[in-house]
């Protein structure tokens, strides 16, 4: 039987021991909590870091769509105009007649710029001639004075090449002079086709048809010009009072439509060259558009635009107009990124200096 002294040494080590066993229970209990906080804690400082990371592809793909959209509205409104000219173009044709007329003043035109420049090319060969003639009559009247062997020599030698730069010279002019002769038989065969064409086009059918054209035309320049609706409407009136006028008698018809058709065609040249014009601000416009876009531009990449700009200016006017918000964007972007390059290089001036 244990006395009381073994007791008392029993109940204090139990006691001893529950406390150790409470103290490692309590130990270990804080220490899981502890970690499932942690765990906690990491779960969401990674859910916030996924939730910011998602919200930041969410704003970039909404920015994305944003700039597309712009993108698209300010490529619609030129795309929409420059559709309107080139139905304007092809509608200005359909009509046979018309066309006849206008494909025999086209080839007249390139039948009398061909004939301008071959008879600019013959006066140059006349002048030739002239030229070659005075010099060997004074390598002529040279050598008569001459009395050296080498002299005559060197003078016999200038007369050979004188001589037959005259012959080819001459050659030269009788074949410009038949091309042109065959350009001017070529004209009077155009112009009196030309001509019935023209008076194809004095029924009253016809007549309409043509104004009614201009008119269209009228319209499709206006956009191209900046017109105002009164201004083509007022001169859609003063035409059909001319042609009015003309009705009245006869011969001056002919020359009314005459009038009407060289419209017709140098406002179709006018038309082609500003469609071939939008197409080219459409692709400056995509252009600038990847231009702006590229992240942290160096100082080529600054040069570039600038260079764009000073091009786009001087070739393409009406592209300020056209696409305004972009043409904005990219003097921003100019203006940001040189600013940025100037503390970059302040700062890396300082951290040289320290």
């Amino acid at each position: 039987m244990p006395n009381n002294k073994d007791l008392d040494s029993y109940e204090e080590d139990t006691l001893y021991d529950d406390y150790e066993l409470y103290n490692s229970y309590s130990k270990n209990n804080t220490n899981t909590q502890e970690k499932e906080e942690e765990e906690k804690f990491a779960q969401y400082t990674k859910f916030f870091n996924e939730e910011e990371k998602l919200n930041e592809k969410i704003q970039k793909k909404e920015q994305e769509i944003e700039d597309k959209k712009e993108f698209i509205e300010e490529l619609s409104s030129p795309l929409e105009k420059r559709e309107f000219v080139n139905e304007s173009i092809e509608n200005i044709r359909k009509d046979e007649k018309i066309n006849e007329a206008l494909d025999y003043k086209e080839v007249l035109e390139m039948n009398e710029h061909q004939s301008k420049q071959t008879e600019k090319e013959l006066n140059q060969t006349q002048e030739n001639i002239k030229n070659a003639q005075e010099k060997l009559k004074e390598l002529e009247e040279k050598k008569a004075y001459e009395e050296k062997a080498e002299e005559l020599k060197d003078s016999k030698h200038d007369e050979n090449y004188y001589k037959k730069y005259l012959e080819e010279q001459e050659k030269e002019l009788e074949r410009l002079q038949k091309e042109l002769e065959k350009l001017k038989e070529e004209r009077e065969r155009l112009q009196d086709n030309f001509n019935k064409s023209l008076e194809n086009l004095l029924n009253s059918t016809d007549l309409c048809s043509l104004t009614q054209t201009l008119k269209e035309m009228d319209k499709a320049l206006a956009l191209l010009t900046k017109q105002t609706k009164q201004v083509y409407e007022l001169k859609a009136e003063e035409r059909q009072k001319k042609l009015e006028k003309a009705l009245t008698h006869t011969p001056e018809v002919k020359e009314v439509v005459k009038e009407f058709i060289h419209e017709m065609y140098e406002t179709e040249k006018t038309l082609k060259e500003g469609r071939s014009q939008m197409d080219k601000e459409k692709d400056a416009f995509i252009e600038l558009d990847k231009m702006i876009k590229k992240d942290n531009l160096n100082l080529k990449d600054i040069e570039r635009l600038e260079h764009f700009y000073k091009n786009i200016d001087e070739k393409s006017p009406h592209f300020k107009e056209n696409y305004p918000k972009s043409y904005e964007k990219g003097l921003k972007t100019i203006k940001t990124a040189k600013e940025k390059l100037k503390t970059q290089f302040k700062e890396q001036n300082q951290g040289r200096s320290l």
